[in-house]
């Protein structure tokens, strides 16, 4: 299973520094400050010292509606879905052959438990 959590992390990773989802971050960012916030990313509001408490203040309540609708209003979630899609693919076909060998397995597992709870 780690060839399949290393290709979810190399292409989170990969996505950060993708033209595409840096615009929407770009984009997002503006919408923000538009709104009187000033973050660089989606990824700086979770990491605001200020929201560091447990309970969510009125303060954070605020800036979490901003937040989300400023990641509707550009988009932001499926352009960085869609590019984290293309580059998983990528990775995917890459190693595809171990893939297909840990999916075998898989299925073997579940034949073998359906066969035990059936001799119950």
């Amino acid at each position: 299973m780690a060839v399949a959590r290393d290709i979810d992390h190399e292409s989170y990773k990969r996505s950060l520094t993708n033209p595409r989802v840096r615009n929407s971050f770009a984009d997002w960012s503006r919408c923000m400050k538009g709104k009187g916030f000033t973050y660089e990313s989606p990824l700086t509001v979770t990491s605001d010292p200020r929201f560091a408490e447990p309970d969510p203040d009125d303060k954070e309540r605020t800036v979490a509606v901003a937040d989300v609708d400023c990641k509707f209003s550009v988009d932001l979630p499926n352009v960085w879905m869609n590019v984290e899609r293309k580059i998983q693919r990528e990775l995917v076909e890459k190693d595809k052959r171990t893939l297909d060998l840990l999916a075998a397995d898989q299925e073997r597992i579940l034949k073998k438990a359906r066969a035990l709870l059936r001799a119950k």
